[in-house]
């Protein structure tokens, strides 16, 4: 509700007649609501320490595990910042944000029942289970990273694009 509650309250209005960018705005809602989803991956960390404290677990996938977590939730964050600024009903936000990051989830589950081919290659290629697997286990690819940066600038960018649409309405 980023930006939909604004919609809703009419304050985008403020945002929109301030000095400031759009992608300025996009920026600080983003790098917001990651502060907040990097809060609640934290809030795990003493399972860490009590694991380190019970025995001596694999540092690098333990980093690798943190480290995806919190690029789970910033693609998480921008797709929902797009769909906040699609609508001033935070419910519909919520609902279209919630299938776009569950289909993108789910979507490797339809790779392991296509045939070997181009679209299985391409299915699991979109998949986000299929990325965040390989950081899971402590192995971090290239093609992981970039992934899961074009996701989030994607989604960054056609936000960007929604509020400059909104400015000049």
């Amino acid at each position: 509700g980023a930006i939909a509650a604004d919609r809703r309250e009419k304050s985008i209005e403020l945002l929109l007649t301030s000095p400031i960018a759009s992608w300025q705005i996009v920026a600080g809602k983003f790098l917001g609501g990651l502060a907040y989803a990097v809060g609640l991956v934290c809030t795990t960390l003493y399972v860490t320490a009590i694991l380190y404290w019970l025995g001596s677990p694999d540092s690098g996938v333990f980093y690798a595990n943190y480290g995806g977590f919190v690029v789970l939730m910033a693609v998480f964050v921008a797709v929902g910042l797009f769909t906040s600024s699609l609508t001033d009903n935070q419910l519909v936000a919520l609902v279209i944000g919630f299938a776009i990051n569950l289909s993108a989830w789910i979507v490797g589950w339809l790779a392991q029942i296509l045939d070997e081919g181009a679209v299985k290659s391409v299915v699991e290629h979109i998949s986000m289970l299929n990325h965040f697997e390989q950081l899971s286990k402590g192995v971090v690819h290239t093609n992981d990273a970039v992934y899961f940066a074009s996701v989030i600038l994607f989604f960054l960018f056609a936000t960007t694009q929604r509020v400059e649409a909104l400015r000049w309405r």
